[in-house]
């Protein structure tokens, strides 16, 4: 409202208004990156909660660890 006040006062194109044009182009910077952080803590706490066991790709089930198959491997 200041901004509308001051432009209607004076005219656009005053000091204070690109002041105040300029400090609202800071505090929208500023809370586009805050939200930006929040948004990748956000994704990585979501992956985390998905991903809540311990993931190890070398180690495979013993032999007929699964029951059912015909040839006793798990990978069958």
């Amino acid at each position: 409202m200041r901004l509308a006040r001051i432009a209607a006062r004076d005219g656009v194109y005053t000091v204070q208004a690109a002041r105040l044009v300029l400090f609202l182009g800071w505090w929208l910077l500023a809370g586009g990156l805050i939200a930006s952080v929040a948004a990748g803590f956000a994704r990585l706490n979501l992956l985390g909660l998905l991903v809540t066991g311990h993931l190890d790709w070398v180690h495979r089930p013993a032999p007929g660890a699964c029951r059912g198959r015909s040839n006793g491997s798990a990978w069958a």
